[in-house]
């Protein structure tokens, strides 16, 4: 028997090398994790952490790649060397201490690096990223958000600006042309605060309403038109201050009316 254990405790402690996807739950929350190639479980490991829409949350977990990062199949591509979650809250506008007993799982689950820790959402899920950084209740390298929706669609509802005072990491917000989702509000406050930390970038996809989520995050095949080809580059190289020359990345998008920075 303690042949057995030892030869049990050596197996469990070897490091794994892979590059797969997971599908499970944690803490009642359906999410999906797909690791880079050459994974490598002994090592703390950046992470990309997708918030969904409302569309999107519930217990199907088919939903999650219906739109975000796990809907475009060469995500692991567009961010090598991260470990790419998509997480799925039950109901609407969960507690940032809901979203943290999930992902404080995910962390120990994936051996993910706190302090590279990158948040992004779509509309509610955008809601849920500037959520966990508001007051330091989540550590985040960068967010960003696409079309985040204020609660209730509350049209007198303001950013609470001051809950980011301590915020200090990188952050890009997209808003549609035709759904202003008061964006600005933040990245005006912070960049008053930190000059160079936020950017607001307005995009006219589609009718420049509330949609069009493949242009920002990709769908099946079909690359993204705008947002990881600017954000990737500021993942994988690391910046942690201001954003340097992101208007440069879309120039080809502005030249086509789609984007302004």
């Amino acid at each position: 028997m303690r042949f057995i254990a030892t030869i049990l405790i050596l197996v469990i402690s070897l490091p794994i090398f892979s590059q797969s996807t997971d599908e499970g739950k944690v803490e009642g929350w359906n999410y999906i994790a797909t690791m880079p190639l050459n994974w490598d479980s002994t090592k703390a490991s950046p992470a990309l952490i997708f918030f969904p829409g409302l569309g999107e949350i519930g217990t199907n977990i088919n939903l999650l790649k219906a739109n975000g990062v796990h809907a475009y199949n060469g995500i692991s591509a567009a961010l090598p060397d991260f470990v790419i979650i998509s997480l799925q809250p039950v109901t609407a506008y969960p507690s940032a201490a809901e979203m943290n007993k999930r992902i404080d799982c995910l962390k120990v689950l994936y051996n993910l690096d706190n302090t590279r820790l990158n948040f992004t959402g779509l509309s509610h899920g955008g809601w849920c990223t500037i959520t966990m950084v508001q007051n330091q209740n989540s550590p985040a390298r960068t967010i960003t958000t696409v079309e985040g929706v204020q609660p209730g669609d509350n049209v007198t509802w303001q950013p609470d600006t001051a809950a980011l005072k301590n915020f200090t990491s990188p952050y890009i917000c997209f808003e549609q042309k035709n759904d202003y989702r008061k964006g600005d509000f933040i990245v005006n406050y912070l960049n008053k605060k930190t000059p160079g930390q936020a950017q607001y970038i307005l995009t006219n996809f589609g009718n420049g309403g509330h949609c069009c989520w493949s242009n920002f995050y990709g769908n099946g095949n079909s690359a993204p038109s705008s947002l990881w080809n600017l954000t990737a580059q500021r993942y994988t190289l690391g910046l942690q201050s201001k954003i340097i020359q992101s208007c440069l990345v879309l120039q080809r998008l502005n030249s086509a009316g789609q984007v302004s920075c």
